[in-house]
């Protein structure tokens, strides 16, 4: 295992922080229009500034920090702290969903086995290359799928990615 140079916090990207936000704004300038009148408009738009301010505030919360021991993964609910050594296999694959494919980053640890799957798109390229490189050196003894290995050393390109799908 090699020592970690930098300590690395990975948050998501702007647009994910910040489309939720502009809608909290726009849901609450919505409630001070509606705010003198008695219908339920009012309680329809109160409900979207909670709802948008809260996914806000969960995007603005969720983090992936690196650290010599392992790195601590922040969701919206739960903080999960992994050590390198309990790290037991690596991969990374396309994921298919109801509106498009994503490429997703799993990580099992533990015993009994947990996992933990990281949508790349979410977070800023350049620092989930460096993760990835990272993760790679840290996790020796872990199982890698090929398209991880690629990713990992910089060799996956448009065309390796599209045999991914």
């Amino acid at each position: 295992m090699n020592a970690i140079v930098e300590e690395l916090d990975l948050r998501k990207n702007n647009f994910s922080k910040w489309f939720s936000g502009v809608f909290a704004l726009f849901s609450l300038f919505a409630f001070f229009i509606t705010i003198e009148t008695n219908d339920s408009k009012k309680w329809w738009t109160v409900v979207g500034v909670v709802m948008f301010g809260a996914i806000f505030y969960f995007n603005l919360r969720s983090k992936i920090s690196i650290s010599q021991q392992g790195l601590v993964i922040r969701d919206m609910f739960k903080e999960r702290d992994i050590r390198w050594a309990a790290i037991t296999s690596l991969g990374y694959n396309s994921s298919y969903h109801g509106h498009g494919v994503g490429l997703v980053l799993t990580i099992n640890y533990g015993s009994p086995t947990k996992t933990v799957l990281l949508h790349a798109k979410n977070y800023k390229r350049k620092e989930m290359q460096r993760f990835f490189e990272i993760l790679d050196q840290q996790c020796v003894y872990a199982n890698k799928n090929e398209h991880f290995i690629k990713q990992a050393k910089g060799e996956m390109n448009w065309k390796e990615k599209l045999k991914m799908y």
